[in-house]
């Protein structure tokens, strides 16, 4: 499926038609506009209002930066729209586990094993002490100092008596494995992570996956060099995706039947409402 993102990088997308209309050459840097496909020296067009009587087919133009050119879609013809989706923002949610010590003789290990990278070797980070004359909580303590002290660092171990506190980086998911005379202890899941949505690491992923489906071919001239990134580092998007019917036929390939355009807005997105402007 053919995938592009365009960039709104201000809560509101600007607004279009009759007084408020831009001209194509007047688009401002990472700012989103619609036109008339069939008429583009006619006004820019209301993204958050149905499409005007008359108009057939659309084309979504975004600002580049300087000495860049202006970035478009494919003309839209508005009856094969398929479906519009709109994603707000959500903000990511660590992982917490926590593992409550108790007293021992002999030693205890704790391992920290990072799951979420998907392929292996896992990251991972043990800890062992000689837990024998320490109460639970200096257990607790001793275990979590070495924890932080080693490397890689994709969590954090903090303490509440007993308890052994893991809380992992934003994006990360880890399992928890007790060995030696800590085998028995209680491990609970405190918080379920949650990677979040329209984070500028999801957002960044989204561009550099429709960089993989167009710039090796639209714009190969200009590879290896990479293609100017329009994602903003801390920034937060509200995502709202097009889905629209190609005219490939199943016979040449079935897995274009579909492109996808994605409008990455700043969070909390105003003036688009592309149901609306579609009708669906």
């Amino acid at each position: 499926m053919s995938r592009q993102i365009l960039f709104n990088n201000a809560t509101a997308v600007p607004a279009g038609g009759g007084a408020n209309s831009v001209a194509l050459e007047d688009i401002a840097e990472a700012r989103v506009y619609g036109f008339d496909a069939d008429n583009f020296g006619d006004e820019s067009l209301n993204l958050d209002a149905a499409a005007p009587a008359g108009v057939k087919r659309v084309v979504f133009a975004q600002g580049a930066k300087a000495g860049e050119s202006t970035i478009f879609t494919s003309q839209i013809n508005i009856e094969d729209v398929e479906d519009v989706t709109r994603t707000n923002y959500v903000a990511p949610v660590p992982q917490v586990t926590t593992v409550t010590a108790e007293a021992e003789e002999g030693f205890a290990t704790v391992k920290v094993i990072e799951a979420s990278a998907g392929f292996k070797p896992h990251r991972r980070v043990t800890a062992t002490i000689k837990a024998t004359g320490l109460t639970a909580a200096q257990i607790a303590t001793a275990l979590a100092e070495q924890l932080n002290a080693q490397s890689p660092r994709f969590f954090t171990a903090t303490t509440s008596t007993a308890d052994l506190i893991i809380t992992g980086d934003a994006g990360v998911s880890f399992e928890t494995a007790l060995d030696d005379e800590a085998q028995d202890w209680a491990v609970v899941a405190t918080t379920t992570p949650n990677f979040g949505t329209g984070t500028y690491d999801h957002v960044k992923i989204l561009e550099e996956t429709a960089w993989g489906q167009q710039g090796n071919f639209l714009n190969r001239t200009y590879l290896p060099v990479s293609p100017p990134s329009y994602a903003v580092p801390g920034e937060t998007y509200d995502l709202i995706t097009v889905r629209v019917r190609t005219n490939t036929t199943p016979n040449i390939s079935i897995g274009n039947r579909f492109q996808e355009i994605t409008f990455a807005v700043e969070a909390t997105g105003t003036g688009i409402d592309l149901a609306t402007f579609f009708g669906v």
